[in-house]
């Protein structure tokens, strides 16, 4: 005799749905909140009023190329920063305000404004790849630090406490 009651196989069906559907719910909730971290920051909408002028646009370009020389320079020197308290999260505000930096270039800019027949729309439109092609290196120097953070951390931290040992010997009572 089997374990089951036939007269209770509706039930078990709808349970059965329930929990599978649960589970459906679940994981769509997980790839979508996936999908979002890795999308990263979505470019805000393009304001209302007038597009910039052409001398407008080459100052947005020169805004553009000192926010790349300064991720550039700042990425390069962490390294010099690894001994401080949480070199990590010295980055990760960084690169929160850097980022902000660049949505509000992208706004003033009117970047993602790409209306045919606009003035300016090729130019807005080359500024527009250079500002996606410079917030890709930018991720890519995020998860950089981010992995080496996560690799090495100890090494980092050991590496220090080793200098601030010698520093104090060197500098100590003689």
């Amino acid at each position: 005799m089997s374990g089951r009651d036939p007269s209770l196989r509706p039930y078990r069906f709808a349970a059965w749905a329930l929990y599978i559907g649960i589970i459906l719910v679940m994981v769509s909730l997980t790839v979508v909140s996936v999908a979002r971290t890795l999308r990263g920051t979505v470019h805000p909408r393009p304001s209302e009023g007038p597009l910039p002028t052409r001398a407008a646009l080459r100052v947005c370009f020169s805004d553009l190329e000192l926010l790349y020389q300064d991720q550039n320079r700042h990425a390069w020197a962490l390294a010099a920063d690894l001994d401080g308290k949480d070199p990590l999260a010295a980055w990760s505000s960084w690169s929160h305000r850097w980022e902000s930096k660049l949505d509000d270039l992208s706004e003033r800019c009117r970047l993602d404004s790409l209306a045919d027949g606009a003035e300016g729309v090729t130019q807005r439109a080359e500024l527009a790849e250079a500002r996606d092609a410079v917030l890709l290196l930018h991720r890519s120097y995020n998860g950089f630090v981010n992995r080496f953070a996560d690799q090495y951390r100890e090494l980092v931290r050991s590496t220090a406490d080793a200098l601030a040992q010698a520093r104090q010997g060197v500098n100590g009572p003689q």
